[in-house]
């Protein structure tokens, strides 16, 4: 087997992807997602990692998102369940910290894009109930999201330790989290904008995202980058930076890139 480690860029976004080598065969990995290429995509993948218009790597990465999508759509939910086998509580995280507790039911080749999936589906919880509570109730009825949490809900965790605490322990690997994180903030999105087109119209997504962006469990602010420039390593970081730009590459006309006015307040 030869490995090929890569590193992309997309967006001022940089992760590591792999072209892979085997048998004859040829395969392109990105987190824990693995799909199989010809050798002609292969080739101009190592000649040119660079994620640009028509580039081969970037229609490999758009295959890799519609694969994560394809995995949130058909199986999240049954992982989910053997996360949290009582249905009754959706309740988790009290020993997080100390065990991520529930991750050794979710198969090792899929936690990765596990937890890039429970990290946006507590994050919308938890962002409507922050600043859309008079929506909230019919929300929780149409979702039954898993609450992140100290006890039965009593304290509401930061978000955030969903990706932070599995690389602190070693669960999964921040190569492959910084992977997949692109994609899973652009389904995020996605997501969002389909379920208040199916379900809840009267949620605009964009004031959604704009008040989730701000909110100080989701936001890191420059400053701190620049005190500290090792947080642009850690998985919220990456978090924060894709979910902004999976926004204004949606809403345009939201702000300039690097810089987004909460024009709700």
């Amino acid at each position: 087997m030869r490995v090929n480690k890569l590193n992309i860029e997309i967006n001022k976004l940089e992760y590591v992807a792999e072209a892979i080598e085997e048998s004859g065969k040829y395969y392109y990995r990105v987190g824990d997602i693995t799909i199989e290429i010809t050798k002609s995509q292969y080739d101009h993948v190592i000649s040119n990692p660079r994620l640009y218009y028509f580039s081969t790597a970037l229609k490999l990465d758009r295959l890799i998102g519609k694969v994560l999508e394809a995995y949130y759509h058909n199986e999240f939910l049954s992982d989910l369940r053997r996360f949290m086998p009582m249905a009754d509580l959706p309740y988790f995280g009290h020993n997080w910290n100390s065990d991520c507790s529930g991750l050794n039911a979710i198969p090792p080749e899929k936690r990765v894009r596990f937890l890039i999936c429970l990290y946006f589906t507590v994050l919308a919880d938890q962002g409507m109930h922050a600043h859309f509570r008079p929506l909230y109730t019919k929300f929780e009825r149409l979702t039954r999201y898993p609450k992140f949490c100290h006890g039965l809900g009593q304290f509401q965790k930061n978000p955030r330790q969903i990706l932070d605490v599995p690389v602190d322990r070693g669960v999964v690997s921040s190569e492959q989290l910084h992977g997949l994180i692109r994609s899973g903030m652009d389904l995020f999105v996605k997501e969002i904008i389909d379920f208040s087109e199916r379900h809840m119209p009267e949620l605009n997504p964009q004031s959604f995202f704009e008040k989730l962006i701000h909110d100080s469990d989701v936001q890191i602010p420059l400053l701190v980058t620049i005190v500290d420039p090792t947080v642009k390593e850690t998985p919220v970081w990456k978090a924060y930076e894709a979910l902004r730009k999976a926004v204004v590459a949606r809403w345009p006309k939201t702000g300039p890139p690097d810089h987004i006015e909460n024009t709700s307040r």
